[in-house]
């Protein structure tokens, strides 16, 4: 089973690499200046390219499930709360 850190990674990389590989402007800077101080702009190709990729890996964040272990500290909270607000105030861990 390959883990779903190791899919995305390895996708928003080749994505990544396709569409800058694609892409025949490169980053230029405003005004054409010769300042070193000058702001560089990426082609609004790339920009575009990283911004698919980003809302990629944020979708498969927002869908992955809820890992089992933050299920159960979360329902230990959720518990110790109840107690509290019942007035039990016993320092018990669970």
């Amino acid at each position: 089973m390959i883990k779903r850190e190791t899919r995305w990674k390895s996708r928003l990389a080749f994505v990544a690499r396709a569409e800058m590989n694609n892409a025949s402007v490169p980053m230029t800077e405003p005004g054409g200046s010769d300042n070193d101080e000058a702001e560089l702009i990426l082609d609004p190709r790339v920009q575009e390219s990283i911004g698919r990729s980003l809302k990629a890996h944020y979708d498969d964040i927002v869908n992955a499930p809820v890992p089992d272990k933050f299920l159960v500290l979360l329902a230990q909270l959720e518990a110790q709360e109840i107690r509290a607000a019942s007035g039990d105030m016993s320092d018990e861990r669970l």
